[in-house]
């Protein structure tokens, strides 16, 4: 006769609750294998390494083939009359089951809807590559509109311009002997605090979808970028390249953003 509450092996590490067994003292059945056949069935969910781990000839349930659900000659059998000592035990965990099905459904098709969203919209800009990897790395960007797509563009070109200013802070510390230095970083310092401020004018004229306005500053902002690279130009700047790849940078992400208001300013 088996005991009640014995161990199986599991996939994972995950422990599987057993259920009673037969009357003719037959091995019990582990819900965890049940619930594995249940995901690949009814949720479409490949738990095949899950069921088949567990799976040995003492178990009363057979592995489920792979393919289309066989409903007469796998899942039936399971409501005989022999069998339905099983059915009131395992009445909560198909409650759980089946909204779980759905919760994984709506979530897997809410992610890929999401995804299309963002390529569709930076699919019209200038660098669609850098628009998709910038955005991206912003939570709110799977859950957003196209319109809140280019408000977190303009944030991240904010994000870009603070690093830039505080990089020509820090190199501007170390330019006391040198008067061409100086000139090139005070015009890039200036640039760039100008490239902040019309930048949150921006995020202000996108809150009443001003979309022209946005348009103004932000084209604004790049041609505070090109003040600073002309400025800089012929100067002999340590790790000039720096400076010049955040201007580059930058330059490049105010385009991402004038491509994403163009479709919602029409």
């Amino acid at each position: 006769m088996h005991e009640r509450g014995g161990s199986a092996r599991g996939s994972g590490g995950a422990v599987p609750v057993e259920l009673r067994p037969q009357d003719d003292g037959r091995s019990v059945v582990s819900a965890t294998v049940f619930l594995g056949h249940l995901l690949e069935q009814i949720c479409n969910v490949n738990s095949y390494p899950l069921s088949e781990s567990l799976w040995s000839p003492h178990l009363l349930l057979p592995p489920l083939r792979r393919g289309p659900p066989l409903y007469k000659t796998q899942l039936l059998p399971l409501f005989t009359r022999r069998n339905r000592w099983w059915l009131k035990d395992m009445a909560a965990i198909g409650s759980f089951l089946l909204p779980l099905c759905l919760v994984l459904a709506i979530a897997s098709f809410t992610g890929s809807t999401t995804a299309s969203v963002i390529q569709d919209a930076c699919g019209r800009t200038s660098f669609p590559d850098l628009c998709v990897e910038s955005l991206s790395q912003k939570p709110e960007s799977q859950t957003t509109d196209e319109h809140g797509l280019a408000e977190l563009a303009i944030r991240v070109a904010a994000e870009s311009a603070t690093a830039a200013s505080t990089y020509v802070s820090k190199v501007l510390e170390g330019a006391v002997n040198d008067s061409s230095w100086h000139q090139c970083l005070d015009d890039c310092s200036e640039s760039y605090v100008d490239a902040v401020e019309q930048l949150d004018d921006s995020t202000g004229a996108m809150e009443d979808k001003g979309y022209a306005n946005v348009n103004k500053w932000v084209s604004a902002a790049i041609a505070d970028a090109l003040t600073c690279s002309e400025a800089c130009q012929g100067v002999a700047l340590p790790d000039k390249a720096t400076l010049t790849e955040m201007n580059t940078e930058f330059t490049n992400l105010c385009n991402v953003v004038l491509g994403l208001i163009e479709p919602l300013s029409k």
